[in-house]
């Protein structure tokens, strides 16, 4: 049994190292040169693994703790090290960082302590929530070792719970219905059009304050030319002599202003590099400029307002590229779709043949792609249902969960349900909370982008991984029927929440009925009740309902893809013209 479960934990910790390095290279694919420091990709890269194997940990702490008597001090160790691990990377270093990507500093040290500057707010306030909570602890129970970590523990579970209810109810909800409505062509065509709008104006809008930047910087940095090249004012010192005097004179231009030119000169830098803007006319950009009232409050001839307009520049920069990304690639998927429809109604299409990958991708998309999506579907569906009818009886009838029958009882007789179980239903449960987390949209700035994402929105992203993956191991073991006496020899009950019932507000009894209101985000969930309040709310949040309800909405979006592709296709035969030899292949095969 220990050899068993020794190489399984082998694998799985295999699997799940590559996994976290896949899912991190998807999002920094284009981009990881440049991002910093250059700690920030393997700090990411731990976070990311610290956040994926605790569900392999997880299946063999199960696995081991209903056969055997005794907690594994393995077991026990590893648990500690990912708790503690996952703390202090959420809490300390992963703030850290996102706050230094954005700093407006000019150097290392400079941008280190700004961010932790920025971070100090949020210090302060955990600081008296924790000193209030101390006191509590002290007043009933004393100060101990065992009760401060107690309190560490209940607090940390319970604001992930609080994420749980959100992602994990939106997820097991949400990813059925998002397979099955993918699995036809036309919805996904549809759905890319009613986006279309909203991308395109975002990103034009974003060109047009890129473009804004670009001319304010322009102007500061002449000026600050100007006033550099001008000899200092003559003035007359008193206590120097004549000659001394001559050469106070003749000192060269202020320092100061050389700075200021060199710092603007590396702003002007980065507004060179091309971010995927667009040209705009002066008169359009003179009129954005007039209207924006926080480039009108940086003043540049100072330090701090140098500060602050490189953090501006860095903040749009890094929007700009997220979105010019986004709308390329939802031009490209519509065009593939239409031509792969084209292919579907005429096989021998040449000019639709030129837009796949080759025989299997069109054998894929025109015969597999629709059954196999629905298939995951239903699969995914019943996974969801058996995971939400747990998570509704757990408490009350705990002998009613699915998930219980499964790794408890009759897992005691078929291993397989328990293998079933813990390989399948726990990391569906998982998947079903990244794939929420993932498709966040935030604000302006934080959400991923595939092979282009912000080292703050990684950050972002991988501090709430950090927070909710405890949280999500201790909701599993609860519709298992493994948290209390019943799960004595689980490690994770004996080095994460044994000493949970230190605040009582927050102790076992909270965690153990909190996760059944995700029952409400679910049903919200279904009748599009809560996507379509978030959108309201400025979050980006697509409700299938919504583009079934605004026809005038599609066809907008349908003229402003068309437009796109006749420019991409324009584009193309200049090509041609000045290159005949050009991608020759393809045009020998759109002539078949």
């Amino acid at each position: 049994m220990v050899s068993f479960l020794l190489a399984e934990g082998v694998v799985l910790s295999v699997v799940c190292v590559v996994a976290s390095a896949l899912v991190l290279y998807y999002y920094t694919k284009g981009n990881w040169r440049l991002i910093r420091p250059r700690a920030a990709l393997p700090l990411l890269f731990v976070a990311f693994v610290a956040t994926v194997c605790p569900v392999g940990l997880l299946v063999v702490d199960i696995e081991w703790g209903t056969t055997e008597e005794e907690v594994n001090g393995v077991l026990y160790t590893a648990w500690k090290v990912v708790f503690w691990l996952t703390q202090a990377l959420s809490w300390v270093v992963l703030p850290v960082l996102q706050e230094y990507a954005v700093s407006g500093e000019f150097t290392t040290s400079a941008r280190l302590k700004d961010s932790v500057k920025a971070n100090a707010k949020l210090y302060a306030v955990m600081g008296v929530v924790l000193v209030g909570l101390l006191v509590y602890v002290a007043v009933l129970k004393g100060v101990t070792a065992a009760n401060v970590s107690g309190l560490a523990v209940a607090s940390s579970n319970a604001f992930g719970l609080l994420l749980i209810i959100l992602f994990l109810g939106y997820g097991l909800a949400q990813l059925p219905r998002s397979l099955w409505y993918h699995s036809i062509r036309e919805n996904t065509l549809s759905l890319h059009r009613w986006c279309a709008p909203a991308a395109h104006e975002a990103l034009e809008t974003n060109e047009l304050r890129f473009s804004d930047l670009r001319l304010f910087v322009s102007k500061a940095a002449a000026a600050a030319a100007a006033r550099g090249s001008r000899p200092p004012p003559a003035r007359t010192l008193p206590g120097l002599g004549p000659q001394q005097q001559q050469q106070q004179q003749q000192q060269p231009p202020d320092a100061a202003n050389a700075g200021v030119s060199a710092e603007l000169a590396h702003i002007q830098s980065l507004l060179a590099a091309d971010a995927g803007g667009a040209n705009v006319g002066a008169d359009r950009v003179s009129s954005y400029l007039d209207d924006d009232a926080d480039l009108k409050k940086i003043d540049v001839g100072t330090q701090k307002g140098l500060v602050q307009l490189h953090a501006k520049v860095i903040h749009k920069k890094a929007e700009l590229e997220s979105l010019a990304y986004q709308w390329g690639r939802l031009v490209d998927d519509v065009i593939y779709l239409e031509e792969m429809e084209k292919l579907r109604m005429n096989p021998r299409d040449g000019t639709a043949r030129r837009y796949t990958l080759g025989w299997l991708d069109q054998m894929y998309h025109l015969y597999v792609r629709e059954a196999a999506f629905k298939a995951a579907a239903v699969f995914c569906g019943l996974l969801s249902v058996a995971l939400l009818w747990s998570f509704a009886v757990a408490t009350p009838v705990g002998h009613l969960s699915v998930v219980k029958y499964l790794v408890v009882d009759g897992g005691a007789r078929v291993p397989l349900l328990q293998q079933f179980a813990l390989l399948v239903l726990l990391p569906y449960a998982a998947a079903a909370c990244y794939w929420s987390l993932f498709r966040l949209k935030l604000f302006e700035l934080n959400f991923l982008v595939p092979h282009f994402s912000h080292p703050a929105n990684l950050c972002f992203t991988a501090v709430f991984l950090c927070r909710l993956i405890i949280p999500l191991c201790y909701c599993f073991l609860n519709i298992c029927g493994l948290v209390g006496e019943d799960g004595k020899s689980v490690a994770y009950t004996q080095a994460v929440i044994a000493n949970m019932n230190t605040v009582v507000l927050l102790g076992e009894n909270f965690n153990r009925y909190m996760p059944c209101l995700l029952l409400i985000v679910v049903a919200g969930t279904l009748t599009d009740f809560f996507p379509k309040l978030l959108s309201k709310c400025g979050l980006d949040v697509v409700a299938f309902s919504s583009c079934n309800d605004d026809p005038d909405r599609i066809q907008e979006g349908t003229d402003l893809l068309r437009q796109e592709r006749s420019t991409r296709e324009r584009s193309r035969r200049h090509l041609y013209a000045i290159n005949p030899l050009r991608n020759l292949e393809d045009v020998e095969e759109s002539s078949a």
